[in-house]
């Protein structure tokens, strides 16, 4: 009687183990797929950083040429032509900042229908 018992603890044991098993490997696997969906936002948000950093520069390049029509009356056909080149910049600069903007949105979306699955 005690060894069947025995058996039966040792069956049940088993069952649950396989069950924690399972349970660990979804773990892991939400894990892996957030770890992956943080990988992609960080790279987006790199990317996104080095597009700031255009726009900072092409608002400083803007501002150059601003200062540049303010010192030289004889100079406002060429400064004009530098401030519509900054602008063209800045422009380019906001394209890309809605692009990746977008992605980003795609990614975060992607990662919590994600989670929703698991």
């Amino acid at each position: 009687v005690v060894a069947a018992e025995v058996k039966s603890l040792s069956g049940q044991t088993a069952k649950a183990t396989e069950e924690i098993k399972s349970q660990i490997a979804g773990i892991q696997n939400v894990t892996t797929e957030a770890v992956d969906a943080i990988s992609a936002i960080a790279k987006t948000i790199e990317k996104l950083n080095a597009i700031s950093s255009a726009v900072a520069a092409a608002v400083e390049e803007q501002g150059a040429a601003t200062s540049e029509v303010a010192r030289s009356i004889s100079g406002v056909s060429e400064a004009s032509s530098q401030t519509g080149e900054a602008a063209k910049s800045v422009r380019a600069v906001a394209e890309e900042v809605s692009t990746f903007s977008s992605q980003l949105d795609t990614e975060i979306d992607n990662y919590m229908n994600n989670q929703g699955r698991t």
